[in-house]
């Protein structure tokens, strides 16, 4: 892009396009690094410390909290 002046008439198209472009490639690839970040946080952070999410998820729905809150609210069914 020329400095201190327009850009000629012919130019605008394909510049505007080149411009666009960047914009998506720069999005998508934060896309893809967040994606990335998340599966690295996932299978390789978590196991580390010892938190397995189906073990975790295991012991969540074991605990059965709605129906603990019932029971401290309004006493055994």
């Amino acid at each position: 892009m020329p400095a201190g002046r327009s850009v000629a008439t012919f130019e605008r198209n394909w510049i505007a396009l080149l411009l666009t472009t960047q914009v998506f490639l720069g999005a998508f690839c934060g896309i893809v690094a967040q994606v990335f970040l998340a599966a690295a946080m996932v299978f390789y952070v978590l196991p580390s410390f010892g938190l397995r999410l189906l073990d975790s998820a295991r012991d969540l729905a074991a605990l059965d909290v709605p129906t603990r809150l019932v029971e401290l609210l309004w006493g055994s069914p």
